[in-house]
């Protein structure tokens, strides 16, 4: 005697996964396909980067107040300080920073723009650093000692910042037409700080 028995088959369900996964890798492969036209179109026109601190920010602000501001690769900005009260009071400091220039970026357009009004009426410590470009390094350091014998930051500690002989560009070369570099601040910023 044959006995037919019916059982669920468990291929057609795994057969039906395979085909949606095979399904939605190729829609994915094809939007990433797209996606590295629009990427390609991008590059012919030129990369820009911007960073603005727009009108009245950072107004009225006292104390202390450290702004880093950078458009473009590689950039490096730094914000230091020391206080010392005491009969040998000292402050000292070191850091130290490196940056690396990417010559395949040459065509960046960088712009950096402090608006009107910004830091208006602000009081206290203000250090700011504004890039634009490729590689460039900053530091803002203070150092203030209260004391009998106290020591001074001069210009030997000023001057610790290497640069190598790179162009704008950072290979020497400035011949790149379509590269700019722009650091802009009001004539209304600052108005009426002290500090």
């Amino acid at each position: 005697m044959l006995r037919l028995i019916a059982t669920p088959q468990p291929m057609a369900g795994r057969l039906e996964a395979r085909a949606l996964v095979r399904h939605t890798l190729f829609a994915t492969c094809l939007g990433l396909m797209m996606a590295g036209f629009d990427t390609a179109d991008a590059q012919d026109i030129g990369l820009r980067n911007s960073t603005v601190l727009q009108g009245g920010a950072l107004s009225h602000v006292s104390g202390v107040a450290n702004t880093n501001m950078a458009a473009g690769e590689g950039n490096r900005q730094a914000n230091s300080g020391a206080l010392s009260i005491g009969r040998a009071s000292s402050t000292s400091g070191q850091l130290v920073q490196q940056a690396r220039i990417d010559e395949s970026l040459i065509s960046l357009q960088n712009d950096v723009q402090i608006q009107d009004k910004a830091f208006r009426q602000a009081s206290g410590w203000m250090s700011i650093n504004q890039a634009a470009g490729q590689g460039n390094v900053q530091s803002n350091a203070f150092g203030m000692a209260l004391g009998i014998n106290v020591s001074s930051l001069d210009d030997r500690n000023l001057q610790q910042v290497l640069a190598s002989q790179q162009g704008l560009n950072g290979g020497g070369d400035d011949s790149a037409e379509d590269a700019s570099r722009r650091v802009e601040i009001d004539n209304t910023t600052f108005g009426g700080a002290r500090g």
